[in-house]
């Protein structure tokens, strides 16, 4: 898979070439230059996930770089090990049809916790 940066013209950059940098050379965050397509029968199987499992059903798809599933369910375990929620990132309703989604749980209270 091929990451761009929000801030680049389309200079497309291999996984193993984004993921030590903090941010892309033009200052913009790497996002995947396309996404994997799931079938309806496999989205409503993943709504059934807490967010570590989920998380470790859908990365191996982005990267491609070979990482081993174990190997990446143990890392994305301990990356989430010091939130205080158990659901990670809580979707809160405010009221009917509003929704808030929390990324404050994490070890610094702040949403960079999550990058």
């Amino acid at each position: 898979m091929m990451f761009v940066s929000t801030r680049s013209d389309g200079d497309l950059k291999q996984f193993d070439d984004t993921l030590l940098s903090a941010l892309a050379s033009d200052g913009g965050l790497y996002l995947p230059a396309g996404l994997p397509g799931y079938s309806v029968e496999k989205m409503r199987e993943m709504q059934k996930l807490g967010y570590c499992d989920l998380a470790s059903e859908i990365l191996p798809d982005l990267p491609g770089s070979g990482i081993p599933r174990n190997d990446l369910k143990d890392l994305i375990s301990s990356a989430y090990a010091e939130f205080d929620h158990s659901a990670i990132a809580p979707l809160k309703s405010m009221q009917s049809g509003i929704w808030l989604l929390e990324l404050f749980h994490g070890p610094t209270l702040a949403f960079k916790d999550f990058d």
